[in-house]
């Protein structure tokens, strides 16, 4: 019993208000504790992670480098030397480490992702999805490395939270999102990597809450109290025992919960499905159009918006069928059925043609079309049979041009989903000549279509600048059309990612100065131009049967020519098709007004498109950075690193973006850190009782002061009579006060305060505080 007597007479001592000191050996055996901790954490939810969405990795060299690296950082806190010396270490080995393979990292994430998309498509019943190009063909390597980057990251940010602070919230938001996506999706994880991340969360949980987990100031072991005794800073046993604890608590928990639930697999509650629904939306749009789906949020009704222009971020498809037409071809142009007109042009959407969706104006365009053909003077009439397939109730209704009706039988405004109609249309060969006649005098056309020409006040300065410098004056149709074709085929670039629409920006000037975009774009930018050149214009949204879907059309049995189409065709005698028009064949383009003809339609969206395919990884957070919403970065190709100088500082620029996010991230952290101890605070100095306001408010005060005076400031004054003895002693406080006796019998005798009372005794401590600071300011200075 010699050994207790012993360890009973060293705790009386430090009671006492002794000091007990501990060997260097003790604090190295913390150090591995705490980088074993570590390592649990981030290990075990890479692990769950990468082994519910079956991504390959080597476990052994994963484990060996997280373990080597948890070890190095947590020695950083060893003492102040190695911290001092340790961390310019760490970073230069990290952009050697990024700068020499770069490019492996960046394919390895692009593997990763790329598998777990391919995963996702099974589970989430996605069509398609992004491809990301992976420069390096080699996983075994790629993977690793990138895992490996990642969990890097993830010490650095863990080491400082859990050596500083014990966090068991900041821990669990940095890496608990590697175990709540397959928990989310209901997908299998390795029982050791699960049981590896619980038993890490539940032992910072327990050190967090028995608040032994500090570094001590030098070799000082305990953090002596008369009040509450000597308690520990910190103890390496003590954290191996708490993971041993915890390890064959969480072992029992699992084994009996797989034992009992027959395997451990798990399901979101029905409750919850209806938010599931919601959030598998916005993962489909992830997963199928990257981070910029997130931002896209606007409803398309069969791939249609309605005239809706500004935040749209990238276009989306579904790919599914949203028309069926059958009718016999007579040429090899597009097929366009118009279903919105646009009428005037509001900065971020078009208003829609009252008179365009129905019978009459598509009357009015063939009547005389219809004319000449009866008359004999050339043209062709069809049939044609539209079916809708899945496009919802609404506004819509899908009629190709020159739609011919009887005034007394209108056409209906929409066409419901399941329904069809048939309806007879004409064409005729005299557009060409029509459009040379044409000519661009505004004045001419005020009177019958004044919305038409239109143009906001807004966009007339960069539309009039494009029209002066390309000499667009005095032209005809058919020239504006083929200028405007022109210069959109040199100048702009279609893209099915142009990124956002900045908040309450113009559309089209937006789209004028980045210079690419999707058909909404560019029809909208066209039909100004042309109204501001003097034509009448339109914007339209529908459906364009292209050559390759007409093409793959399917022939209908038991149907006669004759009975689907009469007169002139230029690809003589043809058979009757039925075509299927996805979702993808939804498009925008815009209408001229021509004489003698009607409204014709006019294509202005270039061929020429930038190149999707992703191959920076670092370029996904381009679009967030610089604020327009730009879209992911294109593929950059391999160059030879550490030999071409040009793509060593590509490299170095993509570190220093790097660098930028992470300080953003850390600034983040750190914003929020102070805000949620701001929050802490203001609750703590704001409780239900005035009493306790005064007494927190004072003590507060106290603390403040001791930051500034220091340690042997706070040791000599403790107690609250010494210092108020010491603020009478220094001038701040008269002798005399009602302050001092007010303060005591508010701590100690549980003394009321009235309203008024408590704002006066706020306002002493207030000015009290300044001058203290003062005072404790310039003794530091002399000293």
């Amino acid at each position: 019993m010699k050994w207790k007597k012993a360890k009973n007479q060293e705790v009386n001592k430090v009671i006492e208000g002794g000091e007990l000191f501990f060997r260097d050996s003790h604090k190295v055996w913390g150090c591995f504790a705490r980088a074993l901790l570590i390592f649990l954490v981030v290990f075990g939810g890479i692990g769950c992670f990468l082994t519910a969405f079956e991504i390959p990795f080597s476990i052994i060299n994963v484990m060996a480098i997280l373990l080597g690296i948890s070890c190095y950082c947590s020695f950083l806190f060893y003492n102040r030397l190695t911290k001092n010396l340790g961390y310019p270490l760490l970073f230069v080995g990290i952009l050697a480490f990024v700068l020499t393979k770069y490019r492996y990292i960046n394919s390895g994430f692009y593997a990763m992702v790329n598998i777990m998309y391919e995963k996702l498509r099974t589970i989430l019943n996605v069509e398609d999805s992004m491809e990301y190009f992976e420069q390096i063909g080699n996983r075994d390597i790629t993977i690793t490395l990138g895992i490996i980057t990642v969990g890097l990251g993830l010490i650095i940010l863990l080491n400082a939270l859990i050596s500083n602070y014990m966090s068991f919230g900041w821990t669990f938001v940095i890496t608990g999102w590697m175990l709540l996506l397959p928990l989310y999706f209901g997908l299998k994880m390795n029982v050791i990597f699960l049981v590896m991340i619980l038993v890490g969360y539940g032992t910072i949980y327990v050190l967090k809450r028995s608040k032994h987990y500090k570094y001590p100031p030098k070799k000082q072991q305990f953090k002596v109290s008369k009040k509450k005794g000597a308690s520990y800073y910190q103890s390496g046993a003590m954290i191996y025992q708490t993971i041993a604890f915890v390890a064959v608590l969480g072992g029992i928990i699992v084994c009996f919960t797989g034992a009992l639930v027959g395997g451990l697999h798990f399901t979101t509650p029905e409750a919850w499905d209806k938010y599931k629904t919601v959030a598998d939306s916005y993962i489909r749009d992830v997963v199928a159009y990257g981070f910029e789906g997130l931002f896209n949020r606007y409803e398309a009704k069969g791939g249609l918006s309605a005239g809706q222009l500004g935040g749209v971020a990238s276009v989306r498809s579904d790919r599914e069928v949203d028309l069926a037409i059958q009718y016999a071809p007579d040429s090899l142009e597009p097929v366009y059925l118009r279903s919105f007109i646009g009428e005037e042009y509001k900065k971020d959407h078009w208003t829609m043609a009252e008179y365009g969706m129905n019978g009459h104006g598509h009357f009015k365009e063939a009547e005389q079309i219809k004319k000449d053909f009866d008359a004999n003077k050339g043209g062709t009439k069809g049939k044609m049979k539209i079916t809708n397939v899945r496009v919802e109730n609404g506004i819509y209704n899908f009629l190709p041009y020159y739609t011919y009706t009887n005034q007394d039988k209108e056409l209906p405004n929409y066409l419901e989903k399941g329904e069809e109609q048939i309806v007879t249309y004409y064409h005729t060969d005299k557009v060409d000549k029509a459009m040379e006649e044409t000519r661009c005098w505004k004045f001419d056309f005020l009177n019958e279509f004044y919305e038409e020409i239109m143009v906001p006040i807004e966009n007339w300065d960069s539309l009039d600048k494009i029209i002066e410098e390309q000499g667009w004056y005095y032209l005809n149709a058919k020239e504006a059309v083929e200028k405007v074709q022109n210069y959109f085929e040199e100048e702009y670039t279609y893209s099915l990612r142009p990124g956002l629409t900045p908040r309450n920006g113009d559309f089209v000037e937006h789209f004028l100065k980045r210079k690419k975009g999707f058909c909404a774009h560019f029809a909208s930018t066209a039909t100004l131009l042309f109204r501001r050149m003097g034509f009448p214009a339109r914007y339209v949204e529908g459906y364009v049967a292209t050559y390759d879907s007409i093409s793959e059309g399917e022939l209908v049995e038991g149907e006669e020519y004759k009975d689907w189409l009469q007169g002139k065709n230029a690809l003589g005698e043809t058979s009757v098709i039925n075509v299927e028009v996805q979702d993808n064949n939804a498009h925008a383009w815009v209408e001229l007004y021509i004489n003698g003809i009607g409204w014709v339609p006019v294509e202005v969206t270039p061929s020429n498109s930038e190149e999707e395919a992703l191959g920076d990884f670092w370029s996904l957070f381009d679009g967030f950075m610089d604020g327009d919403g730009t879209e992911l970065g294109n593929n950059q190709g391999a160059g030879n690193l550490g030999v071409n100088q040009q793509g060593f500082q590509n490299n170095l620029n993509q570190f220093t973006r790097l660098l930028l996010y992470a300080l953003a991230l850390l600034v983040a952290f750190v914003v929020l850190r102070l805000c949620y101890r701001f929050f802490l605070l203001m609750q703590w100095l704001h409780t239900g009782s005035l009493e306790k306001n005064m007494i927190h408010r004072y003590e507060y005060m106290w603390k403040r002061l001791c930051v500034i005076g220091g340690e042997e400031f706070f040791t000599k004054y403790r107690m609250q009579k010494e210092q108020i003895s010491y603020f009478i002693k220094q001038g701040f406080l008269k002798e005399n006060s009602d302050f001092p006796k007010k303060l005591l019998e508010i701590s100690y005798s549980g003394c009321q305060v009235t309203q008024e009372e408590y704002k006066s005794l706020t306002k002493q401590i207030k000015q009290l505080h300044k001058k203290a600071v003062w005072h404790l300011l310039k003794q530091r200075v002399k000293r």
